[in-house]
């Protein structure tokens, strides 16, 4: 594969966002999140027009899940590119609010505190997501990341190989 294929993505995402305004996601976007449809979340994002940092992140997080990296890294540094982490970051707090059983909002809560260096926040928000849903791979992956970040190894080595269990 040929680095231009990368490049292009990456291009089109940072040029894009200076244009991108602060709108919610829409509610649509939301319940597809929600629900953990990735795919749905990734079809929804991409009919908005003008997504905030909000939007691209679901986007991203939605790619990530459907193992599209490449697109996933576009609009995670797009929405970064925007101010977009405090959006983010104000978003999935009224989501946690609006949705205080769901896994999936604790997970992009905890995602967006982690993007602040909020560790132990962050990690407090990724083990509530995994008390609701236990087997989840993608929450093992990010409090991973979370405790790696916070110098926690051999923690982060136990929550990959949760998320690698059957």
């Amino acid at each position: 594969m040929s680095n231009r294929i990368v490049s292009l993505p990456f291009a089109m995402a940072l040029s894009f966002a200076s244009t991108c305004t602060f709108a919610a996601p829409t509610p649509t976007l939301e319940r597809v999140v929600l629900a953990g449809d990735w795919a749905g979340a990734v079809r929804e994002a991409a009919k908005d027009q003008s997504p905030d940092g909000s939007v691209r992140y679901l986007a991203g997080h939605g790619y990530l899940a459907l193992d599209r990296g490449n697109e996933a890294v576009c609009m995670f540094i797009g929405a970064a590119g925007i101010s977009g982490q405090e959006v983010w970051l104000s978003w999935t707090a009224g989501l946690t609010e609006r949705q205080p059983s769901s896994p999936i909002a604790h997970f992009l809560h905890g995602d967006a505190l982690a993007r602040l260096g909020a560790w132990p926040a962050a990690r407090g928000e990724l083990d509530r997501a995994l008390k609701l849903r236990p087997g989840d791979p993608l929450i093992w992956n990010a409090r991973a990341s979370a405790r790696a970040a916070s110098g926690d190894w051999l923690g982060a080595r136990s929550d990959l190989d949760a998320a690698s269990a059957d």
